[in-house]
């Protein structure tokens, strides 16, 4: 693929084929995002849409082309709360997602096991790890996207991280209550 800035580039110009390049490059993590927070593929779908779409008309707006997919991403993420606004949705669970993510787990039995885990976690503490672990986000872009500060980021994966050992050790008796 050839450079993503000189795609974005390209893309704030006019030019639909670098634009179709780097929603190619970036379709399956917009997708997982978009079903993780609206739960349902339909619905999904229609952000990605009209993430894309919006995207296209604004693109010659980006001011740094580096943040073209963080800034893509918090349109997406827009897009899915109005979609959730819109269809009277007020809660996502990632876990459903994951059942069809091969790149999630390895062995089925254990991804079965962390997804249960996973669902246990509160909506705050899945849309952290999963930015983080799953689509690969860094602190800094985890911080833009949210409106959070890096530190803040940095905290709420700490305390996502225990919380999520925590549950681990309760349900295989490792640790009472």
């Amino acid at each position: 693929m050839r450079d993503i800035k000189e795609l974005v580039k390209r893309a704030k110009c006019g030019d639909k084929n670098a634009f179709v390049e780097l929603i190619d490059a970036h379709k399956s993590t917009l997708y997982n995002i978009a079903v993780r927070i609206v739960k349902n593929e339909t619905d999904a779908l229609d952000a990605v849409s009209e993430a894309v779409l919006s995207c296209w008309e604004n693109v010659p707006k980006l001011r740094d082309e580096a943040y073209f997919k963080t800034w893509l991403t918090r349109i997406l993420m827009n897009k899915c709360y109005n979609v959730m606004r819109d269809r009277s949705y007020y809660c996502f669970d990632e876990a459903e997602v994951f059942a069809n993510d091969k790149a999630a787990a390895h062995d089925y039995d254990a991804r079965l096991e962390v997804e249960a885990y996973f669902r246990k976690l509160n909506q705050n503490e899945k849309l952290i790890l999963s930015m983080f672990y799953f689509d690969d986000y860094s602190i800094k872009q985890i911080s833009d996207l949210l409106g959070i500060s890096k530190s803040a980021v940095k905290t709420r994966l700490t305390r996502s991280r225990q919380h999520f050992k925590e549950i681990y050790l309760i349900e295989n008796g490792e640790v009472t209550l």
